[in-house]
């Protein structure tokens, strides 16, 4: 069988190189035209040339994520680490190790720190790091030139007779076979090497899930024992907290170090952290009522889908509920699908507050699914298994495979006029994303559009997707990423989060409404990425 398999995979191979290079014709043609040729056929060495190299930068970046992976996955089963030799280094071998190893001259830091501080260290810093970065760029480019230049030289096709012209054909269309076999060989390496990352990384994931967290029990505890528990246990005796914070204002004078328990507080764990600080901010987060394709149980990501019958109920019980506690909006952000904004509309229709400003940006959007857009979640747990459908829906850093041209949905997406608005060019727009990389196009709107409003006193709705909001919960409560595959938001349920100043919560997300009705909504949609038949 391996020999067959070995057979099979030499024919495929000879296969894709002869298609994409046929044999050498060159009958009957003339001397120029044989020297368009021999032209022809080194600028398409030059072009397959340049795909292998880029290629071999590629494994050689695959390689070393793969080595990355493994130590971790040794890391996560316990096994310790190789101990390091302790060396010393002088400031100037370091400062050559992170900057420049052929610039030898010594550093004077007393006097060097003295002008950092007189011309702004900062702006010095990010210059240096730009010439740096810009540098290694100029340098890779260089040593890329230089590399296909020694394989492919130029083209000399002067004072050569047509016998010459032919021989040099052949030479230059044996060198493409050649090239073109290396290329096609790094290219199943670097296809290998994808899905030992994609395997690893899964590994990963399940070893994390293994490691849970044991549950705390919460209790009451006094202001003495709190106090015992952070300064000691010999710690007995009682505390006048007005008679103690008069001795600090005395002892402040004398520079003494006072222990103020209170701002130890935040490194115990549960309740406590919260009673102390003041809730100065409030925000709301909102998944859209249930769409089309969440009613069938599909991935629906940047598809354009309405909200089902039951979703426009969700959003108009949303709206109902928000009024009835007494809330007010001042401003609502969503993204630019349609679910987003419908279900905005109704909530504000709703609560009679049709007149507070809607802004839409593509940053809220859902996550991108990439070729799983479209497929039924449980019929994807039959055929690849729940694990491996769970990965792809709930990890943090696990991005599943990109959308491409041969996607049914792929122009209905990209041609939708909609996206000519984003703030990036429509050919940068992701093919694919996992959690983590919603975030990373998430946050820069929410620190320099979302922020500014609510320290400005506005109460905010953002009106968003079932990822983006919870990309936005790990960044505000500082969720791990194993933590968060466990956070679940059902559709057309409102989140309440109360920030203090630093935009940091106060105390527990609270999921407004029933809730015994909003614990079997996040069961339903738990339940959507397991196996089961569809009825036929």
């Amino acid at each position: 069988m391996l020999v067959a398999e070995a057979e099979e995979k030499k024919h495929e191979k000879e296969r894709v190189v002869n298609a994409s290079f046929p044999p050498l014709k060159m009958a009957g043609l003339s001397v120029q035209e044989l020297q368009d040729l021999c032209k022809d056929l080194h600028r398409k060495i030059d072009v397959v040339d340049e795909a292998r190299y880029d290629m071999q930068i590629k494994v050689a970046k695959n390689d070393t994520e793969i080595q990355t992976l493994n130590q971790k996955i040794i890391e996560l089963k316990g096994v310790k680490r190789p101990s390091l030799k302790r060396v010393k280094k002088t400031t100037d071998d370091m400062l050559g190790a992170y900057t420049d190893t052929s610039k030898l001259m010594k550093a004077d830091f007393k006097a060097n720190l003295k002008t950092v501080k007189k011309e702004d260290e900062k702006t010095k810093l990010l210059k240096m790091a730009a010439v740096m970065l810009e540098k290694e760029k100029e340098e890779k480019k260089h040593e890329r030139e230089a590399t296909l230049n020694d394989k492919v030289p130029a083209l000399q096709l002067s004072g050569l007779s047509m016998q010459d012209l032919q021989a040099m054909c052949k030479e230059l269309h044996h060198k493409i076979d050649v090239v073109d076999e290396e290329r096609y060989d790094i290219d199943a390496k670097v296809t290998k090497n994808n899905k030992e990352i994609e395997n690893l990384s899964l590994k990963i994931f399940e070893l994390k899930g293994k490691m849970k967290r044991p549950a705390l029990k919460r209790v009451k505890i006094s202001a003495d024992a709190m106090l015992g528990a952070l300064l000691g246990a010999k710690v007995k005796e009682s505390v006048d907290f007005k008679a103690n914070l008069k001795t600090v204002k005395k002892e402040e004078e004398k520079k003494e170090e006072v222990t103020d328990w209170r701002k130890n507080v935040d490194a115990m764990s549960g309740f406590c952290c919260f009673v102390l600080r003041m809730s100065k901010y409030k925000l709301f987060l909102l998944r859209h009522g249930e769409g089309a394709w969440n009613k069938e149980n599909r991935f629906c990501s940047w598809v354009d889908q309405k909200l089902s019958e039951d979703g426009v109920k969700e959003a108009q019980d949303c709206g109902r509920l928000l009024k009835e506690q007494g809330y007010k909006f001042d401003l609502v952000f969503t993204s630019i699908l349609s679910r987003s904004i419908q279900t905005a509309w109704l909530v504000l229709e709703a609560m009679g507050q049709e007149w507070v400003p809607v802004v839409k940006s593509w940053r809220l959007n859902e996550r991108h699914y990439g070729s799983l857009i479209g497929l039924n979640r449980a019929e994807m747990a039959l055929q690849h298994g729940e694990e491996k459908v769970k990965l792809w829906r709930r990890s943090y850093d696990v991005t599943p495979p990109p959308i491409d041209e041969s996607h049914p949905y792929f122009l209905e997406i990209y041609n939708d006029r909609r996206y000519t608005t984003c703030d990036v060019a429509k050919e940068n727009l992701p093919r694919a994303e996992s959690l983590k990389e919603v975030l990373d196009r998430l946050l820069p709107y929410w620190d320099s559009t979302v922020v500014p409003e609510i320290k400005n006193g506005r109460t905010v709705l953002i009106s968003a997707h079932g990822n983006s909001c919870r990309a936005l919960l790990k960044h505000l409560e500082g969720i791990s990423d194993v933590d968060i595959a466990s956070v679940t938001l059902p559709t057309g349920i409102p989140v309440l989060l109360e920030l203090d100043e630093n935009l940091k919560p106060v105390k527990p997300r609270q999921l407004l409404g029933d809730q015994a009705k909003i614990q079997a909504a996040i069961k339903k949609v738990e339940d959507q990425g397991k196996a089961k038949q569809t009825a036929t």
